[in-house]
């Protein structure tokens, strides 16, 4: 039981149920380590700014109804990734087509269940699209 000191008098207390409503609440902490054993949080709206945010995650399950994120400037760099995706629509406005050709193509080049597949690649200084054949190999050495 939690206990409450005015003075020298240790005073305790019990609450078995509460319900509170706060308009406004500003926090800063300096470090705070909270360990909680099952938490379910609805949230209607929320905003949240970070400066700088370290994440490390154990093991995770997450379930997402509907997502959309708008990112300025994104880095990625994953070391090994298992991506099972049951149906997918990807527009992509431009791409830097090293980018594609070195990094995607090579991987994909010859999979079984990839190969042959077509790419649509938009070139920025010609300004149209160009298909490029995974099955054709030569195609890769002209463009990249």
């Amino acid at each position: 039981m939690p206990k409450l000191l005015f003075g020298r008098l240790p005073i305790r207390f019990l609450i078995p149920s509460m319900e509170l409503t706060i308009e406004s609440t500003h926090i800063k902490t300096e470090s705070t380590h909270i360990k909680t054993e099952s938490t379910h949080i609805k949230t209607e709206s929320t905003h949240i700014k970070t400066e700088s945010t370290h994440i490390k995650t154990e093991s995770a399950h997450i379930e997402i109804e509907s997502t959309h994120i708008k990112t300025e400037m994104t880095h990625i760099k994953t070391e090994s990734t298992h991506i099972k995706t049951e149906s997918a629509h990807i527009k992509t406005e431009s791409a830097h087509p090293k980018a594609i050709l070195s990094g995607l193509i090579p991987g994909i080049y010859g999979h079984p269940m990839l190969s042959p597949a077509i790419f649509l690649v938009k070139i920025p200084s010609q300004g149209h699209f160009t298909e490029i054949n995974c099955s054709n190999p030569q195609q890769f050495s002209s463009f990249a």
